[in-house]
């Protein structure tokens, strides 16, 4: 098994939505707050992620 499939198999997922973004430099992406798990990947390049509660990361 994989490390992201090890990762996975405890949540009780309950829905999918898939969406693309192709973003070109400079870019910026923002997101309401969620009660629910989120996953985000970022195939290629860097990437920085900033919460209220933590800052830029």
């Amino acid at each position: 098994m994989d490390a992201l499939s090890e990762v996975l198999q405890d949540f009780r997922l309950s829905g999918v939505n898939y969406g693309r973004c192709e973003l070109r430099h400079p870019w910026s992406i923002a997101f309401p707050e969620q009660k629910l798990l989120r996953f985000h990947f970022v195939g290629q390049g860097p990437c920085w992620i900033y919460t209220e509660a933590e800052g830029w990361q």
